[in-house]
């Protein structure tokens, strides 16, 4: 798409100075630089411990609903509400 509005001699120009002024931006603040880094890594850490964390609750809980499911199917059969047919389905694929 770009490279039909632009030749690609001007978008290499348009990086390159961009690339200048982060670099520029680096060197001259390099401690705050260090320190943004720092923080956004932190906190980037932390949400994906977060999700970590969140994963084992919700594979317990799918597999408490799957276990309810199962409890229901069984205790149906007796009842005369599944027939062996419709008992047999879900086994054989």
């Amino acid at each position: 798409m770009y490279d039909t509005l632009y030749p690609q001699s001007v978008l290499k120009k348009l990086v390159l100075v961009d690339l200048q002024r982060v670099f520029f931006y680096m060197k001259e603040r390099e401690q705050e630089f260090i320190r943004t880094t720092v923080q956004v890594r932190g906190q980037t850490a932390k949400k994906a411990l977060a999700q970590q964390r969140k994963e084992p609750d919700k594979s317990e809980h799918q597999i408490d609903e799957r276990n309810l499911l199962f409890r229901k199917f069984y205790e149906d059969i007796p009842r005369g509400r599944l027939s062996n047919e419709q008992f047999a389905l879900p086994i054989s694929g």
